[in-house]
């Protein structure tokens, strides 16, 4: 009877845990920004959105090494420093490693050769009541559409200044 009942119990827990895997795969497919997860050795977990492929223009990204998906090797290198100094638990604020980050607001060239303007936020994820942790969240924000709009505003707006002085120029009366 025991047997019986140990056997529905993990039989219902693996059911469980299904279904709590699809709700997150789910969740993660719906998102429209790039979340991924970075282990103390860089490497990029298998958790992610789908938007995370889209962003880099590649068809997997899990098990690679975080920093090679830069091409500019002091970057790369800047982002394992980052990525280094963020697991060291050394009495480091947020804020300072916020400050730190080498990709706050960076333009990328993707696999598919886009120009992408990319922002990139890091948070430890902690286990449910430790001190310590073991991987970073890595959200990305695609701000690509907006950046195109701010110089097609920034253009238009140089346009019409041009426009005000030549108007300003010729309004202009000559003293006497």
């Amino acid at each position: 009877l025991m047997a019986h009942e140990l056997g529905e119990y993990s039989t219902n827990m693996e059911k469980r845990i299904a279904t709590r895997t699809g709700e997150i795969s789910g969740i993660l497919d719906a998102i429209e920004q790039g979340l991924l997860t970075v282990d103390a050795m860089g490497t990029i977990q298998g958790e992610y959105s789908r938007q995370t492929l889209s962003i880099f223009g590649v068809t997997e990204i899990a098990q690679r090494k975080f920093s090679s998906l830069f091409s500019d090797e002091k970057l790369a290198a800047s982002v394992d420093k980052f990525l280094e100094v963020s697991f060291s638990g050394q009495n480091i604020s947020r804020q300072m490693l916020d400050k730190a980050n080498p990709l706050r607001e960076i333009a990328y060239t993707n696999a598919n050769g886009e120009i992408r303007h990319l922002r990139f936020t890091f948070r430890p994820l902690n286990t449910a009541g430790d001190q310590a942790f073991s991987r970073l969240l890595v959200s990305i924000v695609d701000d690509t559409l907006n950046y195109s709009l701010r110089e097609i505003i920034h253009l238009a707006e140089a346009d019409k200044r041009d426009e005000f002085d030549l108007l300003l120029s010729l309004v202009q009366v000559p003293p006497r």
